[in-house]
């Protein structure tokens, strides 16, 4: 009993360590500008899905393809273009929340466009979900009927996005949205038995250690 509970613990200790040796400061720089930024040949325009409609609507990126998924709480969504821009939109003409993600995977950058922010509400709180930590950020953002609001996502120091939550809000629609740097969350087949041999490595020296031990 006392072998079993020492290799759970080294087992334990084992997850813990590769799980700290990620962790870094959490980083994003977000920029917030009135102006389009550049799109670079990096940046994966999603297309959004016709007429789709519901809490949650979807999208996809090429190279890699992947799907993208727009989700809200309370808000009925819908896939429609702002003046020939491809947008996501709300029934009731008022997005107060979304989510953006990119299920089953993770990405580096962003770029959307939040388009028509209604005057009696021009705050907005964004939060950006990363793989060690969780960026929150209160924003006052230039209000008007055909206001832009150009948002720039950029992580730092390796980190990677989960989702983006932009809330407390009342604008028109998302528009223009764009994502970079998409990669599978789902650990490596070689990490997870690299990680399953060290364990089975000090597992055995500790037998090894307690069998030297009884003998003595």
């Amino acid at each position: 009993m006392r072998q079993l509970r020492l290799l759970m613990t080294l087992a334990m200790s084992g997850v813990m360590m590769l799980m700290m040796s990620g962790i870094s400061a959490a980083d994003v720089i977000i920029n917030h500008s009135n102006t389009a930024p550049m799109i670079g040949p990096d940046e994966r325009a999603v297309a959004l899905m016709d007429a789709e409609t519901g809490t949650s609507v979807h999208g996809t990126i090429t190279n890699p393809s992947m799907g993208v998924l727009f989700s809200s709480t309370g808000d009925i969504l819908f896939n429609g273009a702002i003046n020939g821009v491809s947008a996501v939109r709300a029934v009731d003409g008022s997005i107060n929340n979304i989510t953006i993600g990119v299920p089953g995977s993770t990405f580096t950058d962003a770029i959307f466009d939040v388009y028509g922010v209604y005057l009696t509400n021009p705050g907005l709180t964004i939060t950006v979900n990363l793989n060690d930590g969780t960026i929150t950020q209160n924003l006052t953002l230039t209000a008007g009927q055909t206001s832009r609001n150009w948002f720039s996502l950029q992580t730092t120091n390796n980190e990677t996005i989960s989702s983006i939550e932009l809330s407390n809000a009342k604008f028109y629609g998302l528009e223009s949205t764009n994502i970079s740097g998409a990669q599978s969350s789902v650990p490596e087949p070689s990490t997870i038995a690299l990680v399953l041999s060290g364990l089975l490595g000090a597992g055995v020296k500790v037998r090894r250690i307690r069998k030297t031990k009884e003998t003595v």
